[in-house]
């Protein structure tokens, strides 16, 4: 029984990727790039954001007490993970 589960997670998590993949490929191309007929996000009724807003600025410390201001990183990519145990 654990194998079959084991196979079913593989194969539930590769499909995750490929369909993700799939995805990003199509949103980095402009609509008017891209036929109808093979706009996944057309196909999905999705509509594309004209411009990406802007996040506010903010700091935040790290663990060492050293600040991070949003604004020194623009143009990166970034992560912000506020995990926390209750």
């Amino acid at each position: 029984m654990k194998s079959r589960e084991k196979t079913w997670k593989i194969f539930t998590s590769a499909l995750f990727v490929v369909f993700a993949a799939l995805l990003s490929f199509n949103l980095d191309a402009k609509s008017k790039d891209i036929p109808p007929d093979r706009d996944l996000l057309a196909a999905m009724k999705i509509t594309r954001i004209a411009e990406s807003p802007k996040a506010p600025d903010f700091v935040l410390k790290d663990l060492e007490g050293k600040s991070y201001r949003l604004s020194d990183l623009r143009g990166k990519v970034v992560l912000v993970n506020f995990w926390t145990t209750w």
